[in-house]
């Protein structure tokens, strides 16, 4: 269902530069990103990532968002994988 994270990190690699290039471009560790890239942890970081890449973030991971586009909060998304 989402991006699988090596496309991801692919799709930033093909823009220019690496994850910890895009890191540090925005003023975040690498950590944040690697985790947004991997698990549901900052919408922040995962915008970061969309916007670099040029897709909304609720295509790269339609697991952690609605329909709408909207992000599912913590409690949302530990029902739905409950």
């Amino acid at each position: 269902m989402d991006m699988h994270p090596e496309d991801v990190k692919a799709e930033i690699r093909k823009r220019g530069t690496t994850v910890a290039g895009l890191a540090k471009a925005n003023g975040v560790s690498v950590q944040t990103l690697s985790r947004a890239i991997h698990a549901r942890t900052s919408a922040a970081a995962e915008s970061i990532i969309a916007e670099f890449i040029g897709r909304p973030a609720g295509d790269i991971w339609p697991s952690r968002y609605d329909d709408n586009g909207r992000r599912l909060s913590i409690l949302e998304l530990r029902k739905v994988t409950a």
